[in-house]
């Protein structure tokens, strides 16, 4: 069993759903596409978005809702997410298994399935000038709040998967970087830039910040 599912209800853009889809290979969730599409799976567009992370990805294609519920165990845990709810995600119980249901970006989640499921609707503050996020941003919000809580699910997972990539493990909570990140046994050497015969070592904003002040030094040096 996956340790976290992402299902997408009449999902219209495609670089959201790409983005998602990213998001999923990264946190080790499977992704759900649930009713009517607003594009083609084989658009260019999702590949864009998802890069070349897009083969990696676990996904199903439902037919409609209804179906997708009846697909899954009774008892599976499963949570829905709207603009409309009164409780905030932060209230919602996030287990291992979970299906977090999300709307189209245009229509949310249809109305027979927030009343049906209204003690499972969750939604994410937003100040009143906005009346809901992103649907990507908005699902990569809910599930890294719920690797957060699950932690010691979303750690495993991510250590018995392939490795994440270099440039978006600081991206991880610190309780699940894989050891590479963390300095523990087996971790490869850190990458170098060269300035002038001097090496930088480092990674990200780090190493910027020091090939940032040796190109400074040198430009002085020039002008004096």
């Amino acid at each position: 069993m996956r340790w976290m599912h992402v299902v997408l209800v009449d999902p219209e853009i495609p670089w959201n759903t790409g983005n998602i889809g990213r998001t999923c290979v990264a946190t080790g969730a499977t992704l759900h596409l649930v009713g009517r599409l607003g594009f083609r799976l084989e658009a260019k567009e999702i590949r864009r978005a998802g890069l070349d992370y897009w083969p990696h990805l676990r996904w199903h294609r439902h037919e409609e809702l209804n179906a997708f519920l009846a697909s899954i165990p009774p008892d599976a845990p499963i949570a829905f997410f709207s603009a409309r709810a009164r409780r905030t995600y932060l209230d919602a119980p996030f287990e291992r298994g979970m299906y977090m249901v999300f709307g189209g970006e245009s229509g949310g989640l249809p109305r027979g399935i927030r009343r049906r499921f209204s003690d499972r609707l969750y939604r994410i503050p937003t100040s009143r000038r906005v009346r809901s996020l992103n649907l990507s941003t908005a699902v990569g919000i809910v599930l890294y709040e719920a690797l957060r809580q699950v932690g010691r699910g979303a750690r495993r997972t991510l250590r018995d998967s392939e490795r994440v990539p270099r440039s978006d493990a600081g991206c991880l909570p610190a309780e699940v970087r894989p050891p590479w990140r963390t300095g523990q046994a087996g971790s490869p050497r850190l990458p170098r830039t060269r300035i002038r015969g001097r090496r930088i070592r480092g990674t990200g904003h780090s190493r910027l910040r020091a090939c940032g002040s040796l190109m400074t030094g040198i430009l002085s040096a020039r002008r004096s």
